[in-house]
């Protein structure tokens, strides 16, 4: 069949001129408009911004108030809209498909408030935060509520790049030491070892986390590796409480149990005498004046053996010690609103006493004192108590500046001791029980073995009392100076009294101006402080965050009069003294280092749908002052002592992170990034060489000679199925080594007559591989849902986390015969671990009275997680492991029965939450 075609040269033309408007409808895409006016009088707003969040587009409205984006592919997206003097509007999820046209009308609420302090949001909380340079995660307190959690510490470990060892948080790799915790402004971190066990706080009075993993900005300090800051809640304008109570005991006897109560109490609202007493007396204050306080009480005997009684360090706190961990804290906040000011004042206090099974005093890492388990009415109680008073004030200049004030005081004591005992009151330990008669046949000779490697008399060895009393006043002002540029700059001081008496086997007295076998007693007031500016560039779509931090420490004076006075320090060397002097700038009495800190972010749209960003930054912090100042007043007794060095520098980390975030809808969005850090400077013990002095009793001295290396790889994926189904998934694959796991490694080999390795090894709580998942499933009260014919209870709650994770590192013995271990310490990984967690809730209404039924399973599969690793094995000891043949001679090397050998068992709590 032959086909013939009509052609007509006319219509040709009009023909592509209809193929030229198809291309351009397609290349043009869908579009959003609309208009943007005030609230209160309708008028139009010219000029306001409007931003396509994450994208190149925008556009400005116009003289009726009026705007249009064009060209926007298919997908979800967040409108920002924003003008001086107006509340920022973020209208989110607006849905666009090719050809259409979404119109949007904006009512704009005016504010006295500095422009970008308040952000009004329609529609559903946005997932991605485009204009974000740095890894940071958000948790607010409504996701907090259906979690399974107890501390801060609780909540950070299930975020992607967090990995918790030996109850220590270590965020990418870092050490413990390296976080800053900030609550409500002001750092908790205890001064001596840089731990965080200053302010314990319950989890129900936060507002919001943030934790900031990577990248972060110049006005943050003082930390190499996390930033976590907390906001606790405020009271509003009605009376808010809540009471919960929940057990593990109670109507479970049957069931195996850690004898764990925990109550928790929460109210806010408007302040009383404010609110009523003064309107009465016919007196108004202006403004409102609303309170929220909070009470918390954890008590558990634990799964690991209790002593009968613990005595903390104070008669006044023997009511808190009723089992083996007691957790208590309490908070109170005013918070006073008027025009364009906020003035608020908190008082925190916490409390823990417990024998450290969970937590170690500076660089101890003793936890279970497996030696002294048939004895430990006779180890040390350990008491935490902290103290926080911190005043905030926001106050507005107008419409593009504000300035923040904060005044705080953090008070942190520690004391650990003996039954209450003051350390010339210790017995001497020793384990003379049983005895033991081994026959060697033929010969018939006997012999008689006495102890069993647990002590039965005396007194555990240590003594040990601190305290750091923290002054802080941190100014910061923050400027949105052009439409491009949000400027902002701070100041900060603080100042600290730090007293620490340390005594080990006090019953050594003997030599002259002895303590004990090894002892350290001194007091200093450091001074340190920081200034810094940044700036927020928006261009396009294109964030870049810029800044420059700058840090300083002031030393004691006895810093100053050792280096001045031979005698006082004859350790130290002539050309230690000079180079001092040097590496030091002095004030007044006082010498100091400073260091300078630059910082770069950048959060770049690639599509209207993918955004990169990069960030480069220096961190440091200044050391320990434990670093610095121990047995610096004194040679201290004792074999190899350990001397501070006032000459070391800021431990610094050089961190790049480049990542890359994709939106597939607003309801689900992934993340991954890739990191690299150096950190180098890391404070480590070295033995000094002193003419006429012994090998063994030549002191160890900090100097900055180690550093450590970490890179790794996160992948964060939230999905929001529907309103009652979400899902969050992060892993994490990251490699961490270095010269050394500890500052005091190189004193610790000579304990046991080893030499510190040279080479780069993996640290001790590199953990390479860890996932986790959470399950959120929650059916509102005014919902009704069937699976089939089978109706699901409303105001129910159901959910889930889970964890695997690569074992602990250990350092494997590769011949048993020889005993011989590898070279590369902790070059090995025990069988990794997995653990579910499981939370169920029913809620119900009497009157005005809300209740919360749930249940909470913890490590729901009784996992065993080992924590001690048998080098031959590589899994936890066990009655009956192959073991170096020089160890059968001695009934103390192998602990098969301990039983911190494997983390926490399964844990089922019953509670009920009563709302108010």
């Amino acid at each position: 069949m032959k086909m013939t075609f009509s052609h007509n040269k006319q219509s040709l033309p009009v023909i592509i001129l209809i193929l030229f408007l198809l291309c351009g409808v397609i290349a043009e895409g869908g579009t959003i408009r609309g208009r943007v006016f005030d609230k209160e009088n309708e008028t139009p707003i010219i000029g306001a911004n409007v931003i396509v969040k994450g994208t190149y587009k925008g556009a400005a409205t116009d003289l009726d108030g009026n705007f249009i984006i064009t060209g926007l592919s298919p997908g979800d997206y967040d409108i920002e809209i924003s003008t001086i003097g107006y509340k920022v509007q973020l209208y989110t999820g607006i849905s666009v498909d090719q050809t259409s046209v979404v119109r949007i009308e904006v009512a704009m609420e005016s504010t006295i408030l500095a422009f970008g302090q308040e952000v009004v949001v329609v529609g559903k909380k946005p997932l991605l935060e485009p204009d974000l340079t740095s890894s940071l995660q958000r948790i607010s307190s409504n996701d907090i509520s259906s979690k399974i959690i107890e501390s801060v510490d609780d909540i950070l470990e299930q975020q992607v790049g967090v990995v918790k060892v030996d109850n220590e948080i270590h965020i990418r790799g870092g050490r413990a030491d390296e976080n800053l915790y900030i609550i409500d402004g002001v750092s908790t971190k205890d001064p001596l070892s840089g731990k965080n066990y200053g302010i314990f706080l319950s989890t129900d009075a936060i507002e919001e986390l943030e934790v900031i993993t990577g990248g972060f900005n110049a006005e943050y300090g003082q930390a190499m590796s996390g930033i976590i800051e907390v906001k606790t809640k405020e009271g509003g304008q009605e009376y808010h409480g809540s009471i919960s109570l929940k057990s593990d005991h109670i109507l479970m006897e049957s069931i195996e149990n850690f004898n764990t109560d925990v109550i928790e109490f929460s109210m806010g609202g408007p302040e009383l005498l404010s609110a009523r007493l003064l309107p009465a007396l016919g007196l108004q204050l202006p403004g409102s004046l609303t309170f929220f306080t909070n009470a918390y009480m954890y008590i558990s005997d634990t799964y690991l053996p209790a002593a009968s009684e613990l005595i903390p360090a104070n008669k006044a706190y023997q009511p808190f010690a009723q089992r083996e961990e007691n957790n208590w804290s309490g908070l109170l906040k005013l918070t006073w609103k008027y025009r364009n000011s906020k003035l608020s004042g908190t008082y925190k206090r916490s409390l823990q006493i417990n024998q450290g099974y969970f937590q170690s005093i500076a660089n101890s890492k003793v936890y279970f004192p497996y030696e002294y388990m048939y004895w430990l009415d006779n180890y040390n109680t350990m008491t935490w108590d902290g103290i926080q008073y911190n005043t905030q004030l926001t106050h507005s200049f107008n419409n593009r500046t504000f300035i923040e004030i904060d005044i705080g005081r953090v008070f942190i004591n520690v004391h650990s001791a003996v039954q209450g005992k003051y350390f010339t009151e210790y017995d001497i330990k020793n384990d003379i029980q049983p005895i033991r008669y081994f026959s060697d046949f033929p010969d018939g000779d006997i012999t008689v073995w006495i102890r069993d490697g647990f002590y039965d008399v005396g007194d555990a060895s240590n003594w040990h009392d601190h305290y750091s009393d923290t002054w802080t006043i941190k100014s910061e002002l923050t400027s949105q100076i052009s439409n491009n540029h949000r400027l902002k700059t701070g100041i900060e001081t603080e100042f600290t009294e730090l007293q620490v008496i340390n005594i080990d086997d006090p019953w050594l007295t003997g030599a002259r101006n002895s303590f004990g076998g090894s002892w350290d007693i001194y007091k200093v007031s450091p001074a340190a402080g920081a200034a810094y500016i940044q700036d927020k560039i928006v261009y396009s779509g294109m964030i870049v965050n810029i800044g420059l931090r700058f840090d300083y420490l002031l030393l004691d004076e006895i810093c100053t009069d050792l280096i001045d006075n031979y005698e006082l320090a004859p350790h130290l060397s002539e050309k230690f003294r000079e180079d001092f002097k040097k590496n030091t700038f002095q004030i007044g009495g006082k010498r100091g280092k400073a260091h300078l800190s630059p910082r770069l972010g950048i959060s770049h749209p690639l599509t209207d749908n993918d955004v990169l960003f990069f960030s480069y930054g220096h961190f440091s912090q200044r050391p320990n002052y434990e670093y610095i100042y121990a047995g610096l007043n004194k040679t201290k007794l004792g074999a190899s002592p350990l001397l501070g060095n006032p000459d070391l520098n800021p431990t610094t980390t050089v961190a790049y992170e480049i990542g890359i975030k994709h939106k597939f809808s607003e309801d689900q969005i992934i993340n991954i990034t890739a990191f690299y850090k150096d950190l180098f400077d890391y404070a480590t013990s070295e033995q000094l060489t002193i003419k006429g002095e012994s090998g063994q009793k030549r002191p160890f001295m900090y100097f900055n000679m180690d550093y450590a290396r970490s890179r790794g790889l996160e992948v964060y994926l939230q999905r929001r199925f529907s309103e009652l189904l979400s899902v969050r998934l992060n892993g994490t694959y990251s490699i961490t080594s270095g010269k050394s796991s500890s500052p005091n490694e190189a004193l610790d080999k000579v304990s046991v007559n080893k030499e510190k390795s040279l080479a780069e090894t993996f640290m001790s709580w590199d953990v390479p591989l860890r996932m986790s998942a959470d399950f959120n499933f929650y059916i509102p009260k005014d919902r009704k849902i069937k699976i089939g014919f089978v109706p699901l209870p409303s105001d129910f709650g159901v959910y889930i986390h889970w964890q695997v994770s690569s074992g602990r590192r250990y350092t494997p013995i590769i011949d048993l015969e020889l005993e011989k271990y590898a070279d590369a310490e902790y070059s090995a990984l025990s069988p990794y671990w997995q653990r579910w967690d499981l939370k169920f809730t029913k809620g119900f209404s009497i009157k005005n009275l809300g209740f919360d039924l749930f249940v909470q399973i913890e490590n729901l599969l009784d996992a065993k997680i080992a924590r001690r690793i048998n080098p031959v094995t590589g899994q936890a000891y066990e009655p009956g492991d192959p073991i170096p043949r020089s160890w059968y001679d001695s009934l103390t090397d192998l602990p098969p029965t301990d039983p911190s050998r494997y983390q926490e068992p399964r844990n089922v709590m019953i509670g009920v939450k009563v709302k108010f």
